[in-house]
């Protein structure tokens, strides 16, 4: 393409290919700027919806406070009459400068069922005046809910009567020992009008539908004039009933921006996308240059990072097998003493045994002889018992310690007590040196998890101590404290009294194959692989602290006590 570039059909055709991506450019900006237009002409329309439902919401709800107010009369007075109750609604459309004055009456229920006024502050039909009974179905409705849940304030259904819509609240009450219902009328008419001429604009039109009332809408604003372009549906939570409100947008509403920015876009991106694919080409070619170079440099940085990683692999398989391997050698030689001591005791059981088989049969056999040779007998068996269940109960802490490393099983497990396995089994590192271990683990810590991996990680921390922390002293102590802060998690915290560690080196106390010790035996893996499990599989987090003494080490763990499930995942190829 390079030499192409240098003849005139190249270069013509290199304007061709600028001038249609201009075009496209240009269209592409024109059509988006419009789709924006819209789109946000549609928002814009969509949260005048949500504000006006949201206040509409709020209207209904605050249509209580008359009500309430009358609640209040009726239970703080021992009678209430009907001026009382007239006088009140009165007071209240003063103090709260409201509208129109609300329409409440008290009503009782008669023998027959009948629903009849007693007091009514309201001209309307639908709250006759004292003595009447109340026939529209709505109210009742109203009526008997309240009646059915005493003490709440019950938002009824919206109906309509001579072309206006209505809405009804009751709640209990008694006046003069008589129990009965605060009944309440909602202009619901009046109540749209005063919420869509304050806060609706024009080319907006809303439909309110009620469950109870079909496809009746409730709403006194105007058909659009023109052709619906977008819709909208709100749904208000008002008690008993959810009301939906049905929006319908007119995009002839003058939000929409003018067309000549659009004009003036297109050819802004027309001008800019010729002068940048005039460039475009040289720069093309000098781009898939440099990535032939990235491409072959991110193979050899894979490979290399693939190999490092198996590397780090092996190195933390062989950490795995030294640490088991310590465990098995430290074993062993503390088998030593009681299998030694059983062999000894049942070689002397046997000699023994020989001399009194000897003397029976040469009619020799006293019964001095024979006693001493019971009680010995009695002492021996003992002896062999004693350590032989010593040498058992090592073998079970050593077989419950290696399964657990060897295989991550997970099961629920003391704390306690897998904390004393694990200081088992390191008992002949800990028995030849004069450092000692203090522990202070509640017994009902139960946890479900891994008790190998936890083991391997205080088995870790120990050795490190040893091996580090006490390098060139004696003496030295190791504190491992668990306290349960909540029901759903254990914190663990390792303290010893050691040279510690140096402050810059805290930041790289878990990075992989970091060590002070090297060639000096140290693979620099063991705090990582510990941070790797506790992070990992155990689902928890280990800090390093700095020691309040100001010498040792500190490591606070904190672990879930029930791990999260490990999901088994295919090798990355």
């Amino acid at each position: 393409m390079t030499r192409l570039s240098r003849t005139p059909l190249s270069r013509a055709l290199t304007l061709s290919i600028t001038l249609l991506l201009g075009l496209a450019i240009t269209s592409t900006a024109v059509t988006l700027l419009r789709q924006a237009s819209v789109q946000l002409w549609y928002e814009q329309s969509v949260a005048e919806a949500e504000q006006v439902s949201a206040e509409l919401s709020y209207r209904v709800w605050r249509e209580r406070e008359p009500l309430m107010a009358a609640l209040t009369l009726y239970t703080g007075s021992e009678e209430v009459t009907q001026n009382e109750l007239t006088e009140a609604t009165q007071l209240f459309q003063q103090s709260t400068q409201a509208r129109h004055s609300p329409n409440i009456a008290f009503v009782t229920q008669s023998a027959a069922g009948e629903w009849i006024t007693q007091q009514s502050s309201s001209n309307l039909d639908l709250l006759p005046v004292s003595g009447q009974s109340i026939n529209e179905a709505a109210l009742l409705y109203t009526v008997n809910r309240a009646l059915a849940q005493p003490n709440q304030v019950i938002i009824g259904p919206l109906f309509a009567q001579r072309q206006r819509s209505y809405g009804s609240m009751a709640v209990t009450t008694q006046n003069a020992g008589q129990a009965g219902i605060l009944l309440m009328v909602v202009d619901f008419t009046a109540l749209m009008q005063e919420v869509t001429a304050a806060l609706l604009t024009s080319n907006n039109t809303l439909r309110v539908l009620h469950p109870t009332s079909g496809d009746f809408n409730h709403s006194t604003t105007a058909p659009l004039p023109t052709q619906l372009d977008a819709s909208h549906s709100v749904q208000i939570d008002m008690g008993e009933y959810v009301w939906e409100l049905a929006w319908e947008f007119d995009a002839d509403s003058g939000l929409m921006p003018d067309q000549r920015l659009s004009y003036a876009v297109g050819v802004a991106g027309l001008i800019i996308t010729v002068l940048l694919t005039i460039t475009l080409y040289n720069l093309l070619q000098q781009q898939y240059r440099v990535q032939q170079k990235v491409e072959e440099k991110t193979i050899a940085l894979r490979e290399l990072f693939e190999r490092l990683n198996d590397a780090q692999n092996t190195l933390m398989k062989q950490e795995k097998l030294a640490s088991l391997g310590s465990l098995v050698a430290g074993i062993a030689h503390e088998l030593n003493t009681p299998v030694g001591n059983a062999l000894l005791a049942a070689t002397t059981l046997n000699d023994r045994s020989e001399i009194i088989v000897k003397q029976l049969a040469e009619s020799t056999l006293k019964r001095s002889d024979l006693e001493q040779f019971l009680v010995g007998n009695t002492d021996t068996a003992k002896i062999i018992e004693q350590n032989i269940r010593r040498a058992a109960d090592l073998i079970t802490s050593f077989k419950k310690v290696s399964v657990d490393q060897t295989s991550e099983r997970r099961r629920e497990f003391g704390l306690s007590t897998m904390v004393d396995e694990v200081l088992t089994t390191l008992h002949p590192k800990l028995k030849t040196s004069s450092h000692h271990v203090r522990v202070n683990i509640p017994d009902n810590l139960i946890m479900d998890s891994f008790p190998g991996p936890l083991g391997q990680v205080l088995t870790n921390l120990i050795i490190n101590s040893l091996e580090h922390g006490f390098e060139g002293r004696s003496g030295g102590t190791i504190d491992i404290v668990a306290t349960a802060p909540d029901a759903e998690q254990v914190q663990i915290t390792y303290r010893d009294d050691g040279v510690g560690i140096p402050a810059p080196f805290h930041g790289k106390v878990f990075d992989p194959f970091f060590t002070t010790r090297l060639g000096k035996g140290g693979s620099g893996l063991g705090m990582h692989i510990v941070h790797n499990i506790v992070v990992g599989l155990l689902g928890g987090q280990i800090t390093l602290m700095s020691p309040a003494s100001g010498s040792g080490v500190c490591f606070e763990i904190h672990l879930p006590l029930k791990a999260p499930v490990v999901v088994e995942t295919e090798p990355a190829v």
